[in-house]
């Protein structure tokens, strides 16, 4: 007695898993991008404002990263050397301000951790079709 099985679309399979590092990438980056809007809104509401200038050089931006696997996305106040004083106005808390707090960005980084992990995976998962 003998038995033969046969599967078809294994080189379209193979296609399709050969895809999916790309996908997970592209999908993880827009996921975390997406978290750091998220985390740049709550900062934008705790950033000392004085001339609004500080303000105005929040940015969320791909960032690069060693590994090229890698996933990074940078969250600044600054700019080009458009704030300088930026760092110190974060890191500084002896500083009265009369609208926003220092740790403005910390703040808010720190809080969105949790869950992250969990709110990356729903989202890759999702863009992945699952």
């Amino acid at each position: 007695m003998s038995a033969s099985v046969e599967i078809t679309g294994v080189t379209m399979i193979l296609q399709v898993l050969g895809t999916l590092p790309a996908r997970v990438h592209e999908a993880t980056q827009t996921a975390l991008l997406q978290e750091g809007n998220q985390i740049m809104g709550v900062s934008q509401r705790l950033v000392p404002i004085d001339t609004g200038l500080l303000r105005s050089t929040g940015a969320v931006r791909p960032g690069e990263s060693p590994q090229s696997q890698d996933v990074v996305v940078e969250l600044s106040y600054g700019g080009e050397g458009l704030a300088p004083y930026a760092a110190r106005q974060h890191e500084d808390t002896s500083y009265h301000h009369d609208i926003g707090q220092s740790h403005y960005l910390s703040e808010p980084l720190y809080a969105a951790t949790e869950g992250m992990a969990e709110r990356l995976a729903a989202a890759i998962r999702q863009a992945l079709g699952g």
